[in-house]
């Protein structure tokens, strides 16, 4: 699905919104974050438990975020900041990854200093890796085969999956996140537009495949007998998560930055699927509890399953405000995948 995100998010739409991802997504995830420590002292609990669960409560799901817009949000301006914002998120988590273990330690300045290197050193070699593998593999191999063969869809669509995985692939091998890695196979192959094109159809049942797998994968992260017995809580806690993205995210974006900000804070509003991951090896650690953890993999869920719903409830609210008004929606650029929605 990030593979997919990176194909329609061309490196020149992310140029443009470039400011604002770096920016705001540093921004929302640092006061998110610190507020989460904050809390947890209030609370109290240790500063640390409260980063680490910040941590997990600043991201915000791509995925989510990409099914649940419409083919208008996603190409207008606020929809190219919001993913532009999301995309600059999903590659902070390989830099939260590695802040993690530091966080045992943090006295030992020379293991931080050694940390950060590797992760500096790590993503130069990878960004060198990608440039060569899309000069040799997508500019002169995929090209050549595409042209000569009697299926160039059908080939073009296997070019692109296994530039995919190569990818993945990489980026695992360098100890970054294989998200990054689809991500960044997806903006190499739009750049190749001219043969990849004839393939680019034939992925939408392949999207529509994971995205209704990756839905379902949230289910099996909720424990029955845990959320009925802290359901209260776990309900409070995504309120008042929900509600303080939606707040922080219009604030920051509106007043800050000079847009609107209804469609990126609501977009941003729910927590990240890659809670699941950092909360996992927080826990590892000896970070939070196991009840912390059991509390943030049941929140992250119902956040999940909130923005569907909010952006629902906006645009039916929008749609009749543009009636009252006389006037219609505006236009915009239609994406090259047909949009569905599989919730």
């Amino acid at each position: 699905m990030l593979f997919v995100l990176g194909l329609e998010f061309s490196v020149d739409k992310l140029r443009r919104v470039w400011n604002v991802a770096v920016y705001g997504s540093g921004l929302l995830m640092a006061v998110i974050t610190l507020l989460g420590a904050l809390v947890a002292v209030l609370l109290g609990g240790s500063p640390v438990e409260g980063l680490a669960v910040g941590f997990c409560a600043s991201l915000s799901s791509t995925a989510v975020v990409v099914t649940s817009l419409t083919s208008h949000e996603l190409a207008d301006r606020e929809g190219h900041a919001s993913v532009g914002v999301l995309v600059l998120q999903d590659m902070y988590l390989g830099i939260l990854l590695a802040i993690l273990p530091i966080m045992q330690h943090t006295e030992s300045w020379h293991q931080i200093v050694w940390t950060v290197g590797n992760l500096l050193l790590a993503t130069a070699v990878y960004l060198f890796m990608a440039y060569l593998i899309n000069r040799v593999f997508m500019s002169l191999f995929l090209r050549w085969v595409v042209v000569r063969v009697s299926s160039p869809a059908a080939v073009a669509l296997l070019g692109m999956l296994s530039h995919c995985f190569i990818m993945m692939a990489l980026a695992e091998a360098l100890g970054l996140s294989l998200e990054l890695g689809c991500f960044v196979a997806g903006l190499q192959a739009s750049s190749r537009n001219g043969y990849i094109e004839r393939g680019i159809p034939l992925l939408v049942p392949v999207r529509d495949l994971f995205a209704a797998l990756f839905f379902a994968s949230i289910g099996l992260h909720i424990y029955p007998l845990f959320l009925y017995q802290q359901l209260p809580l776990l309900l409070v806690l995504t309120a008042s998560i929900v509600a303080a993205k939606v707040v922080l995210g219009f604030i920051a974006f509106r007043f800050v930055f000079g847009y609107s900000g209804y469609i990126i804070a609501l977009a941003l509003s729910q927590v990240s699927e890659f809670a699941f991951v950092i909360a996992a090896r927080s826990k590892g650690l000896g970070l939070i509890s196991r009840e912390v953890y059991y509390l943030v993999l049941g929140t992250t869920a119902l956040s999940l399953l909130t923005t569907p719903f909010l952006l629902k409830v906006f645009r039916r609210r929008w749609r009749d405000d543009d009636d009252d008004d006389g006037g219609g929606g505006g236009g915009g650029s239609i994406s090259r995948l047909p949009h569905s929605h599989p919730i």
